[in-house]
C-alpha cells in the first residue's frame, strides 16, 4: 500500500510539473506571426534550405548568406519540421520549444541524480519558465538561436561539473559533444562558459589530471572535427565565409559597435536582469547563490561555486562587448 501511494505521489509530482511547463513553452506557439528581427531572417534561411536542399550553405534571397553566418544546426531542425508539418510558424518555433523542454528535463534529471531531490529541480524549472527574459520573443517563444544555445550550454556545463565530481570518460565526451552542438547552434557564444569551467577545474585541483587524460584529447579532437569541420566545409563551398564569421560572430561584434543603439554600457545586462528579465526572481537567485556558497553541504557548495563562476563568465564577456543585444544573456 505504501509503495502504491509513493508511486502515485511521484506520478502526480511529474504530472504537475509537466502541466506547468506545457503552456508557457508550447501553448499558442503559432499564434504570433513571424517576428521581423531576427526570427524572420532565420525563417527565410530555413525555407531556402528546405527548397534548395543545400544543407551546408545558408542562403538569403537566393545568395549565400554572409550576414547571418551562424552554423546551421537550428536551420536543420527547422527544415526537418517543415518537411513533416509544412512551412509555417510552428515548424519554425517547435525545434526551439523542444529545446526548452529538454533543458527542463536536464535540470530535473541532474537534481534527481546528483542532489537526490525532486524539489530543487522543480524550483529551478519553475524559475526558468516564469522568467520574462526566457519565455519571451528571441528566446523560448520564437524561432531564434538563444534557447537552443541554452540547452547545449546547460548540458555541457552540467556534464563538465559531473566529470569534476566523478571523472568518468563518458561525462567528458558528452561535455565535448554538447559544446560542439552549442557552437554549431550559435558560433562562439557556445564557448562563453568555458573560461569558468577552466577556473573551476583549477580551483578543484583537477586541471592537471584533466590535461593528462587521454580521453580529454580524444574529446577535444571530436569537438574540432564536428565544429571545426563544419566551418572548413562551409569555407570550401562558400569562399570568404570565415572572413565573414570573423566580422559578424567573433571580433567584429566584440570590438566594434554594429549599430549605435546596440551599445548600452557595462551594467546594461545587470540592470535589465533585475528590472525585467528576472525581475520576480533575482533576489531569490542572488540569495540562493550566497546561501549555497556558505552551505555546510559540500555538494551544494561546489554546485553553487560552479554556477556562480558560469554566471560571472558569461556576464563579463557580454558586458564588455562593444555590441550589446538584449538577448545575449539568455543562456
Amino acid at each position: 500500500m505504501n509503495t502504491f501511494l509513493k508511486e502515485k505521489t511521484t506520478f502526480f509530482k511529474f504530472l504537475i510539473l509537466a502541466t506547468i511547463i506545457y503552456m508557457p513553452v508550447f501553448g499558442h506557439l503559432d499564434t504570433l506571426p513571424v517576428r521581423i528581427w531576427d526570427e524572420s531572417r532565420v525563417a527565410i534561411n530555413a525555407y531556402e534550405m528546405y527548397k534548395n536542399k543545400d544543407y551546408i550553405v545558408a542562403h538569403f534571397e537566393g545568395m549565400p548568406d554572409m550576414w547571418n553566418t551562424k552554423p546551421p544546426l537550428l536551420l536543420w531542425t527547422q527544415v526537418i519540421f517543415m518537411k513533416i508539418i509544412g512551412v509555417n510558424e510552428l515548424a519554425i518555433r517547435l525545434p526551439v520549444a523542444i529545446a526548452v523542454f529538454f533543458t527542463c528535463v536536464i535540470l530535473l534529471i541532474f537534481s534527481l541524480i546528483y542532489l537526490k531531490n525532486f524539489w530543487f529541480g522543480f524550483i529551478a524549472i519553475v524559475v526558468l519558465i516564469t522568467s520574462q527574459g526566457y519565455i519571451h520573443v528571441h528566446a523560448a517563444r520564437t524561432g531564434d538561436y538563444d534557447a537552443m544555445l541554452t540547452l547545449f550550454t546547460t548540458a555541457s556545463g552540467l556534464f563538465f561539473f559531473a566529470y569534476c565530481e566523478k571523472p568518468k570518460p563518458s561525462y567528458l565526451y558528452l561535455f565535448f559533444l554538447c559544446t560542439a552542438l552549442a557552437v554549431l547552434t550559435k558560433s562562439i557564444a557556445g564557448l562563453f562558459f568555458v573560461p569558468a569551467m577552466i577556473i573551476y577545474c583549477m580551483m578543484q585541483k583537477k586541471f592537471i589530471s584533466l590535461v593528462r587524460n587521454k580521453h580529454f584529447y580524444a574529446g577535444l579532437l571530436s569537438f574540432l572535427f564536428l565544429a571545426g569541420g563544419y566551418y572548413l566545409l562551409r569555407e570550401i563551398k562558400n569562399p570568404g565565409y570565415l572572413n565573414a564569421v570573423q566580422e559578424n560572430d567573433l571580433f567584429g561584434r566584440y570590438t566594434k559597435i554594429l549599430d549605435v543603439v546596440h551599445r548600452h554600457g557595462f551594467w546594461f545586462y545587470y540592470d535589465n536582469l533585475i528590472h525585467f528579465r528576472l525581475a520576480e526572481w533575482y533576489l531569490l537567485v542572488f540569495c540562493g547563490m550566497v546561501i549555497g556558497l556558505v552551505s555546510k553541504n559540500e555538494k551544494i557548495k561546489r554546485l553553487s561555486l560552479f554556477s556562480s563562476l558560469m554566471t560571472l563568465s558569461c556576464f563579463l564577456i557580454i558586458s564588455t562587448s562593444k555590441t550589446q543585444l538584449e538577448w545575449y544573456d539568455v543562456p
